[in-house]
């Protein structure tokens, strides 16, 4: 289930017609007022109108805040309730001031709240109130209040009775130019753009040329760009309002929507050079204005900006969820997971209809792959509502779909529980479980589905995927090795793979390798038949190997190794073996070290943490104990990271330390007959580029890497690999690489590159 791939917590506060909000201009006695509020803060007369005076010139926070000490003071004091009503609407704080509003005794509210409220109603979409009381208003012979019912009306689905008032409006006066923008206004949102446009250009010819109708004209585009908005063209409303920002006439609402339409057209750029032109400070911008600029900083990954603008308008407006809904995502951006978190389970406890918006949030986190914040919020909104199947549904599919198969796994297992979830819970469970070669998991719930749901496409879709699952497989393989001390090896390994049910196969594998140490002209040859078992589950897969060996008489050995899963980016490994040592005398059983064939037991553990789908650490560490009674302890460390990925091409950078420490380099008074230096170290950083071609794809890696064996000193040791692969078929691919190092031989004080090593190898994969 994929939703819209939009940042669905940028959603803006669309108080662009301003419906019902009718604030006057500055007022020119504010300075007066301040000075008498400053000298007498307990006059309930000086403090209401210096608080009005204030919300007159749009700081809404400083007028708020006193409307809130006087409604505290004196709640049952109608004027203080009715002027804070108001200015909540002013102030674009809708939701508050309906709400104060249902408190009061509707028959002894004025008018002119009765409009401001309407006006808040209309713009949280409750149009059947604001239709209720605009006609209220009307009915009084209200002109502005009776086309603002057409419009609620229209916007109910009433297109009669709407059109009905426009009509006997127009009768009454056929060029009455706020009748054809009112119209023009909702039949923009009822996409009707014809109809639109002819209403807009009627009252565009009712408009006195010259200066004298050059404010009107300017209100009418204005009118006609908040439509434009209203529908997505926001091309159209820039064009418009463009001139008006140039020449300065527009004014802070002008200059809101703007950049509002700026944001919306994703040009975050001239969004916000235009937003910090036109506005210094904040102090009278109104809030959707504001969250427009706060939006497009977000969107620009200016992060700390956006959470400066959004907390701002917070301190206006602390109940605007969706500012709020930008600041958490703004947080979780930024990494603050736990408060990002927080604050949207603030948002959940609010409005809990905000569920759904803040899904595609996490949506989104995950499909950029920041896992940690998409699934904390993806665990917050099935916390707060875990018997809801869509909400568990779309953190599992969201899971599935961005490699991440056994937690969704997980979310599928819980969704299959809960009534109305069994079949889409089922049907992801299989597919998890198959992605993940969990085939006994995935049995269960095709045995669940055939019963009760054969017939239904979601089952036959993961059934049909369980049927066509790996059941086996064989890899055939040659690679060819030297390097500069004279280390040769020619090997031929088959390994192969059956499943016998379930989740368990069987593994067979025969191999060949030729070992030459021309520094001492000796060659052996050591040949190996395994079998082994494997599992594979969700929480955990082994792999179970037992060697026979054949090199101047036989010997075994074993191998198992074992990866925990703690979820699909961690992974601990545990391997256990006992292995001979791949040296042409060390697997001579009459060596000079006359302790027989040398063979090493060795106990290895390692994570693998993948952070997003950039970046990978992994960490080993190897103890192994030689028959002969040495002992060596090896650290691996590497850091792997994608510069660049597409579909056809990707860049990837990698980083790695390794170190190893030899306790012994002597055995009964001789050296050992393997290479066993106090401490080999080598370290190297590299690029992997691959290409995707039509049936295959191209690799090329480049290692630049520094070691030695102590006491030898360090040596550049740069390399190049090149391999191809091809694709016979889905079950079918073959791979050649070839691969050449060179070295410095500081210990010959020679810095110049010399042969370092060389490797070329075929491989050929099948599966059925």
């Amino acid at each position: 289930m994929k939703v819209g791939n939009w940042i669905s917590g940028l959603c803006f506060t669309l108080m662009l017609s301003n419906l019902g909000v009718v604030i006057a201009a500055d007022d020119p006695n504010l300075s007066e007022k301040q000075i008498a509020y400053n000298q007498n803060k307990e006059n309930l007369v000086a403090a209401k109108e210096y608080a009005i005076a204030l919300a007159r010139s749009q700081q809404f926070s400083e007028s708020l805040e006193i409307f809130k000490q006087l409604y505290q003071k004196y709640p049952d004091n109608k004027e203080i309730q009715f002027d804070y009503v108001v200015v909540l609407n002013w102030a674009g704080n809708n939701l508050a001031a309906i709400e104060m509003y249902e408190k009061l005794d509707g028959k002894t509210v004025p008018t002119y709240v009765k409009v401001s409220v309407a006006g808040a109603y209309y713009q949280t979409g409750d149009y059947k109130a604001a239709q209720k009381l605009f006609h209220e208003v009307a009915v009084t012979g209200d002109h502005k209040a009776l086309l603002w019912e057409a419009q609620s009306l229209l916007r109910m689905g009433e297109v009669e009775a709407g059109n009905k008032i426009y009509k006997l409006l127009l009768d009454k006066n056929p060029d009455d130019i706020d009748v054809y923008l009112s119209r023009a206004s909702v039949l923009v949102l009822m996409n009707q753009h014809t109809a639109a446009v002819a209403d807009f250009e009627k009252a565009l010819s009712l408009v006195p040329a010259g200066d004298e109708g050059i404010n009107k004209r300017r209100q009418i585009n204005y009118d006609m760009a908040i439509s434009y908005i209203r529908v997505g063209d926001e091309a159209r409303a820039i064009l418009l309002l463009k001139p008006y920002i140039q020449d300065g006439t527009a004014d802070v609402w002008m200059q809101g929507d703007y950049i509002t339409a700026l944001r919306l057209n994703a040009d975050y750029k001239t969004a916000i050079s235009e937003g910090e032109r036109l506005w210094p400070d904040y102090g009278k911008i109104p809030n959707f204005g504001l969250q427009a600029l706060g939006d497009s900083y977000l969107r620009s990954g200016q992060l700390q900006k956006a959470e400066k603008v959004y907390e701002h308008i917070l301190k206006r407006d602390p109940d605007s969820v969706n500012v709020k809904l930008g600041l958490a995502y703004s947080y979780m951006a930024e990494g603050n997971v736990a408060k990002g978190t927080e604050l949207y389970r603030q948002v959940l406890k609010e409005d809990p209809k905000r569920a759904e918006v803040i899904l595609d949030d996490a949506y989104d986190f995950v499909a950029k792959n920041r896992y940690a914040a998409g699934k904390s919020i993806y665990g917050l909104v099935v916390e707060q509502f875990p018997d809801i199947p869509a909400f568990r549904q779309e953190m599992a599919s969201s899971l599935a779909d961005n490699q991440m198969p056994r937690q969704a796994y997980e979310q599928f297992a819980a969704l299959a529980k809960l009534p109305g979830g069994q079949l889409v819970g089922n049907g992801g469970m299989v597919e998890a479980a198959v992605t993940v070669g969990d085939y006994h998991a995935a049995g269960q719930a095709v045995g669940i589905l055939r019963e009760k749901y054969a017939r239904n496409a979601i089952s036959q879709s993961a059934i049909a995927s369980y049927d066509s699952r790996r059941k086996g497989g064989a890899d055939f393989s040659y690679i060819y090795s030297s390097d500069y001390k004279g280390i040769e090896s020619r090997q031929f390994v088959v390994t192969s793979d059956q499943s016998i049910g379930g989740s368990y196969s069987i593994l067979a594998s025969i191999g060949t390798n030729r070992i030459t140490d021309k520094d001492v002209n000796e060659s052996t040859t050591l040949k190996s038949k395994s079998l082994g078992l494997q599992y594979l589950g969700m929480k955990f897969d082994t792999r179970l190997w037992v060697d026979s060996y054949q090199s101047s008489g036989t010997f075994s050995g074993y191998r198992v190794y074992n990866n925990y899963y703690f979820n699909d980016h961690a992974v601990l490994n545990l391997d256990f073996e006992r292995t001979p040592i791949l040296d042409a005398q060390a697997l001579n059983p009459t060596n000079a070290e006359l302790l027989g064939r040398i063979m090493s037991s060795n106990y290895r553990i390692g994570f693998t943490r993948q952070v997003g789908l950039k970046d990978t650490y992994s960490f080993n560490f190897t103890r192994g104990l030689y028959s002969d009674g040495n002992q060596v302890n090896s650290y691996d460390l590497r850091w792997d990271r994608t510069l660049f990925d597409n579909e056809r091409k990707s860049v990837d950078w990698f980083v790695f330390v390794n170190r190893s420490n030899y306790k012994l380099q002597q055995i009964n008074g001789l050296d050992t007959v393997y290479e066993s230096p106090t401490v080999r170290q080598a370290y190297g950083t590299g690029f992997t580029q691959r290409w995707v071609i039509p049936k295959g794809y191209w690799e090329a890696t480049t290692t630049l890497a520094w070691g030695r064996d102590r006491p030898d000193p360090n040596d550049f040791e740069p390399s190049f690999r090149l391999e191809y692969g091809h694709n016979f078929s889905p079950n079918q691919v073959l791979i050649v690489g070839a691969e050449y190092g060179a070295r410095t031989n500081r210990l010959l004080n020679s810095s110049g590159l010399h042969f370092g090593s060389r490797q070329y190898d075929i491989q050929y994969q099948v599966i059925w």
